[in-house]
């Protein structure tokens, strides 16, 4: 069960105001990335302005995260930390130390902003070759934390590999991994697409973006940044239970249940036979399920409402 339901993160530059498309866009977090935008653009951006900006996109039921780095983290947290900001997406991470930094510098902010203590969350990029060496410890190092995320392109340019996408098996299958399973440990999400979308970021066809999109799902990813508006409908489908899955979920939970009353340990269904770690699997799934469909009328509700 995640611990989250962010299936689709929308990436946008930091612009005023944010585009009415971004708004209607029907994710479940907005990031926006101050790391993308130039000095000049950087300049204009005042915390009067930002305001109404965080504010309008939490009116739409999204999550709102700023996108900000190592070099630049202090200066633009104090520049966008405000009510309504759910958290930071962290960048260039490579130790827990900058972790433990960033959380102290935020209870600060959250004191001055008179935001409750210990709310503003941190979902870290995985983006370097020492950071996926050090993703357990990092995954550890802070309670704000709540997914590790694939920061693919970096991890590319970090290992000198070819981002053109030639290779028939994805080069960051064991890294990706490895970041999944650390992230789990940790009681956090993982957070990334399968190979070759992951890297080209492609505006791929609807069908070809779904099987991506499950695939990464069944690897063990929760939920995916979105670089396109087109992204987004299809990873809300797709990180979740399927409706054959649900429908099957719920036979097993309803024939496993009755079995136990009739003092069996399993029970046959469909050609299977269902025990207890299918049926707690099944448990899991309809959680997840019901999860979902709450943050999908959660953001109904709140469109309804602007």
């Amino acid at each position: 069960m995640p611990q989250h339901i962010r299936r689709s993160l929308l990436l946008l530059p930091l612009v005023l105001p944010l585009p009415e498309w971004a708004l209607k866009s029907d994710a479940d977090a907005i990031i926006l990335d101050m790391i993308s935008i130039t000095p000049e653009a950087r300049s204009q951006i005042s915390s009067q302005l930002l305001t109404p900006v965080v504010t309008g996109a939490t009116r739409t039921g999204a999550e709102v995260f700023i996108r900000t780095g190592r070099e630049s983290a202090w200066a633009d947290l104090e520049l966008t930390v405000r009510p309504g900001l759910t958290g930071v997406v962290l960048a260039q991470v490579e130790s827990a130390d900058l972790v433990h930094e960033v959380s102290k510098r935020l209870l600060e902010l959250e004191k001055r902003q008179k935001i409750p203590e210990g709310s503003l969350q941190i979902d870290v990029e995985i983006g370097t070759a020492m950071g996926v060496l050090n993703s357990l410890e990092i995954a550890r190092s802070s309670p704000r934390l709540g997914a590790l995320t694939v920061g693919e392109t970096g991890l590319y340019r970090d290992l000198h590999l070819d981002a053109e996408a030639k290779l028939d098996k994805d080069p960051l299958r064991f890294i990706k991994g490895q970041i999944i399973v650390n992230a789990r440990a940790a009681g956090l999400q993982a957070q990334g697409m399968t190979y070759p979308l992951s890297i080209t970021m492609a505006r791929a066809d609807e069908s070809e973006l779904a099987k991506a999109v499950r695939r990464a799902r069944d690897t063990g990813f929760k939920g995916a940044v979105c670089p396109h508006l087109s992204w987004v409908k299809v990873c809300n489908q797709g990180f979740r239970p399927s409706p054959d899955e649900l429908a099957y979920y719920i036979k097993v939970k309803e024939v496993f249940e009755d079995g136990l009353k009739r003092g069996l340990a399993s029970v046959p269904l469909d050609g299977r036979m269902v025990d207890v770690p299918v049926y707690k699997r099944a448990l899991v799934f309809l959680e997840w399920g019901e999860a979902c469909a709450r943050r999908d009328k959660e953001k109904q509700v709140s469109m309804a409402s602007k």
